[in-house]
């Protein structure tokens, strides 16, 4: 069963990411989403992060669209990839802890450009 509250975009989209330590802000590398909703994004990348650490997230949206946010690691996984350098990545699932309405408006917006609603979470096998 799926415990998230809302329905993700399948969707790749350019998101620079970095990490947020008691020093200031790291350099930001460049990573692809997997998919994103309203509440947080799903990235790949071949750099692990921990479960719970800070990141800032700069998200490219189509039409010039940026976005930004302050979100969580809320987990990771190790994937085999043979294209990676040392034949792995990892998939993380990031959760918004800080977005400003306005571009929690944009990811809205594009979600709803491609047809999905939602503001519909109701369960598709009913």
């Amino acid at each position: 069963m799926d415990k998230r509250r809302y329905m993700r975009l399948i969707a790749q989209l350019e998101v620079k990411v970095g990490r947020i330590s008691g020093t200031g802000l790291d350099e930001f590398i460049s990573v692809t989403s997997k998919d994103i909703s309203v509440a947080g994004v799903g990235l790949t990348s071949e750099a692990r992060f921990s479960k719970g650490e800070p990141l800032k997230l700069i998200i490219r949206l189509p039409d010039d669209i940026t976005v930004h946010a302050v979100g969580a690691v809320k987990w990771v996984t190790m994937r085999e990839n043979l294209y990676a350098a040392n034949g792995h990545d990892f998939a993380f699932g990031i959760e918004f802890v800080q977005i400003s309405d306005s571009d929690r408006k944009e990811i809205e917006k594009f979600i709803a450009q491609t047809g999905y609603d939602p503001s519909d979470l109701s369960d598709p096998a009913a």
